[in-house]
């Protein structure tokens, strides 16, 4: 099958497609980047594409408004988390945020382009919710990139601060395990950007109908889905009748992420614990 793929979630899909194939039988051919650049690119009926796998919920409702997916094939596969990462080793707490941009002034922030990327298109309002944004345009300090991945490797490769997707910037073992969350990485606080409701498509143009819905399927497993929430995300919520809608969607995505925080101080504490017994022993 030919797959379109978020940048951000490319890699943990990378990480299952071989599963898949096991379990399933079907083959698949990833294709990744911004999820604007892939709506145009999965609208060409030449490309034949046969699943979209979205960064927002946006996107997807357009392909549907525009009749080119299968009907109710819109299904939420992740929810995706805005971090922001600064590298200096130091713990940055959500609410200090803004305090540590404007007391410290990275040389750039990083972000993902907002037109395309919807993790982007997050950074952007967080920034204008800082009263920010405009102020490191004018400065010639937003840098922006095409999609996630990229403006991941920029940030992570310099002295810069940027927002990136939580899942590019945890480190997972081969089953998916948490095992570093790194120091310079905090989550941003939901309540500055809307919710990204991560959903896939099945196009019109797939030539491979049962396989695609073997996929579909398979994301939404709750194994695949303690995977994907390992790898950064929070867990697809519980959708109710009709395409595109899921059940409470708010308080689904705060309960999840307060669990998901708390996951996430356990394992400093770990860490911290670690390095205490190395530095005494």
């Amino acid at each position: 099958m030919k797959v379109a793929v978020a940048a951000n979630f490319h890699h943990v899909l990378e990480s299952l497609k071989e599963e898949f194939r096991s379990q399933h039988g079907h083959t698949l051919e990833l294709h990744y980047g911004a999820s604007g650049d892939l709506k145009d690119l999965v609208s060409d009926p030449a490309q034949k594409f046969d699943v979209f796998l979205s960064a927002d919920n946006l996107k997807t409702e357009e392909l549907e408004q525009q009749n080119k997916v299968l009907e109710n094939s819109r299904k939420i596969y992740a929810q995706g988390l805005l971090a922001f990462w600064h590298g200096q080793g130091n713990w940055v707490k959500p609410e200090n945020i803004k305090t540590y941009i404007t007391e410290n002034s990275p040389p750039a922030i990083h972000i993902a382009d907002p037109e395309d990327a919807p993790y982007g298109h997050a950074a952007k309002s967080v920034l204008q919710q800082y009263e920010l944004y405009q102020s490191l345009k004018e400065q010639g300090k937003l840098m922006v990139s095409d999609h996630v991945s990229e403006a991941w490797t920029n940030v992570q490769n310099s002295s810069d601060a940027g927002f990136v997707p939580a899942s590019l910037v945890i480190e997972t073992d081969g089953s998916g395990n948490v095992i570093v969350f790194p120091v310079s990485v905090t989550l941003v606080p939901q309540s500055l950007y809307t919710p990204l409701l991560q959903e896939l498509v099945i196009l019109k143009t797939t030539e491979h109908k049962a396989a695609a819905n073997s996929l579909v399927d398979y994301l939404l497993t709750d194994e695949t889905q303690r995977f994907i929430t390992a790898n950064g995300y929070l867990r697809a919520p519980v959708d109710t009748e009709g395409s595109g809608n899921v059940s409470s969607p708010a308080a689904s995505v705060h309960n999840h992420e307060t669990a998901f925080l708390k996951v996430m101080a356990v394992l400093r504490l770990i860490k911290a614990s670690f390095l205490l017994a190395n530095v005494f022993f």
